[in-house]
């Protein structure tokens, strides 16, 4: 398939078991993973990153301070 800049349209799209429909991007047997909604992300799941980043500012606390901090001894 072969497409030319421009605009694409189409009502489903999978790729390498990736599915993208409407609103939604999942994999094959989990078609609902993330959930996009008027500049709002919604991810039903972990989310596993090496580096997190706030409004510019990078977080350096690890997930085990960070559950001090909220209490969790």
């Amino acid at each position: 398939m072969s497409v030319t800049a421009g605009d694409f349209a189409a009502g489903k799209i999978t790729v390498d078991s990736v599915l993208i429909n409407g609103t939604t991007i999942g994999h094959t047997s989990d078609t609902d993973l993330l959930t996009l909604a008027d500049g709002l992300l919604t991810v039903a799941g972990e989310v596993s990153m090496t580096t997190l980043d706030i409004g510019g500012t990078n977080v350096s606390a690890t997930a085990a301070e960070l559950n001090i901090m909220d209490g969790v001894t």
